[in-house]
């Protein structure tokens, strides 16, 4: 997850698949964004939905290669937690504005401008593209307080509602709450 990913060549049945296993896994830990390579695959795609814990309003967006072509806008601080560090949050400041240019399923090359939510869930996981994780743009401060949480989810002894794939590779999987 530390390493950039490589450029989608073509899209086949195979990248179909993952992209549709990429959506499954992103709903089902109801997350609003997730690139490739946090399920262990060191593909250039990402996928978002800033609705997606509402069902009647998901409207996911595919990117393959995507690359950001601006950014502008104001510097907005904002909380974001992550999907690969499970329970930790911290406040990240980000461009509120974004011009990006990616290839849709078909291929098509497409560029959005947007700000706000959208922008800034695109900018993390184009982070993860580039093998950037969001504890790399906390301070070094806020880094030392969260050691101790950092190394327990590094660990495995911190563990979300959802399977989870290791920075070694590994699949924990979640542990089901039992009433």
């Amino acid at each position: 997850m530390k390493e950039k990913t490589d450029s989608i060549k073509e899209f086949d049945e195979e990248l179909d698949v993952f992209i549709h296993n990429m959506l499954d896994t992103m709903y089902n830990a109801d997350g609003i964004g997730l690139a490739a390579n946090q399920l262990g695959e060191k593909k250039s795609i990402l996928i978002v939905d800033e609705f997606s814990s509402d069902s009647s309003k998901r409207k996911p967006i595919i990117m393959i290669n995507p690359i950001i072509k601006e950014f502008s806008g104001d510097d907005i601080e904002y909380q974001e937690g992550c999907l690969s560090v499970p329970l930790l949050f911290e406040n990240i400041i980000r461009k509120d504005e974004i011009i990006i240019e990616y290839y849709d399923k078909n291929m098509s090359l497409k560029k959005l401008e947007t700000d706000g939510l959208l922008s800034r869930i695109i900018q993390h996981e184009f982070d993860h593209l580039n093998g950037i994780i969001f504890t790399d743009r906390i301070s070094s401060l806020r880094k030392a307080l969260n050691k101790g949480k950092l190394r327990k989810i590094q660990n495995g002894q911190t563990l979300p509602h959802y399977d989870m794939i290791m920075p070694n590779g590994d699949l924990i999987k979640a542990k089901k709450e039992t009433n």
